[in-house]
């Protein structure tokens, strides 16, 4: 009877700690980490604030318990996901992926104790290491499954599982970001939908993305459409003004398939122009790269821009973008230009992360400027 009793006591007392816990991610949200006291966290919790040092002995330990409840929350739920998908790295990278940023474990309490005690992680040790352990943990856990769906590549590919990672912890952090600043406005749901999205670019041979917010894996036993990638010349100018009218209307430019035309017929006749095509040979062509020479006074020598890489989006998950970007380098080595310079829309993560993957790099030395002409007098 009596060792009921004490497990009796033992499940009320943390039963009771867990409340405070919960009443000091509230009263944190409301007051923020410097503003809140006991007398806060007491009233969320419906007791006296001399009740609490039954349970903790200072706000200080309440609070680092909070913290410690955060982040072991995140992780564990996290990870029970992971394990539920399954063996394969792809189910389990797609399952972190979708319930890290599931408004079910974004809440807004959550969001605001982590933030509230990572702004403080500078100047107080404590709460340092156990932000720091936190990130390390997901960070770790993201990147050996990015590791293990690269591995299984067919044929091998040079992918950097490391940068990976920190794209997909960067999309993460927006959604958490976006719940702690907007809890009643923002929808996670597109964030889960660009990162979906994001998983089919950068690992085609394993992601296929279905119609709306899903994202499956690819079944191994389909081989995906081989293309070889050319040069275009004048006979390929209708199907490429094809892919350039929808290129357009991708970028929101109403369609124009005469003037695209137009277009492709005048870029084919400039010197120093190459529109590099992936075509399937006897079907059609997939995709375009639009490249063009230039010369740099600095270190006098020639590059090459790749001003635009579009592919149709039957075959985007197919590894047809990649195809384009290999070429445009080797393009490069046998002009021999020092590098492939790469233009693409600065809101556009999914495309500087597939370049950033295929081992490009921010110039921080240069911004591009653009002038319109100055009307005439």
């Amino acid at each position: 009877m009596t060792q009921r009793r004490t497990a009796a006591g033992q499940f009320a007392l943390e039963e009771q700690r867990r409340r405070l816990v919960a009443a000091a991610s509230e009263a944190i949200l409301e007051k923020g980490l410097s503003g809140v006291t006991l007398a806060h966290i007491a009233n969320h919790a419906g007791i006296s604030t001399g009740s609490v040092n039954f349970y903790f002995s200072s706000k200080e330990e309440l609070l680092l318990e909070t913290l410690k409840a955060v982040t072991d929350e995140f992780y564990l739920s996290v990870w029970t996901a992971v394990e539920q998908a399954g063996p394969a790295p792809a189910d389990r990278l797609r399952a972190l992926v979708l319930y890290a940023t599931d408004p079910v474990i974004i809440k807004p309490g959550s969001a605001a104790v982590w933030y509230a005690f990572m702004s403080e992680a500078k100047t107080r040790a404590e709460y340092q290491e156990i932000c720091a352990r936190h990130d390390d943990q997901v960070h770790f856990l993201i990147t050996e499954l990015c590791r293990g769906v690269i591995e299984v590549a067919d044929p091998p590919v040079d992918h950097n599982a490391d940068v990976i990672a920190l794209a997909i912890s960067g999309m993460i952090e927006i959604a958490w970001q976006g719940v702690l600043f907007d809890s009643e406005g923002f929808d996670c749901q597109q964030i889960r939908m660009q990162s979906l999205a994001f998983l089919a670019t950068v690992f085609p041979w394993v992601f296929v993305p279905d119609h709306g917010n899903t994202l499956s894996t690819r079944d191994f036993g389909r081989k995906d459409v081989s293309v070889v990638v050319r040069a275009a010349t004048t006979a390929d100018v209708p199907a490429l003004a094809r892919l350039v009218n929808l290129y357009r209307q991708s970028q929101g430019s109403p369609s124009d398939l005469p003037g695209s035309t137009a277009w492709v017929e005048a870029q084919l006749a400039v010197d120093g122009v190459c529109i590099l095509v992936a075509e399937e040979p006897g079907v059609k062509l997939h995709g375009f790269a639009h490249t063009l020479a230039g010369s740099c006074p600095f270190t006098l020598s020639g590059f090459r821009l790749l001003r635009a890489l579009f592919v149709d989006g039957d075959l985007r998950r197919g590894g047809v973008g990649q195809a384009l970007l290999r070429r445009a380098r080797e393009l490069c080595r046998e002009r021999g230009e020092l590098q492939l310079e790469i233009d693409t829309p600065a809101d556009n993560a999914v495309a500087k992360a597939l370049y950033q993957t295929a081992g490009a790099r921010m110039d921080l030395r240069t911004v591009r400027l653009v002038l319109t002409p100055a009307a005439s007098a």
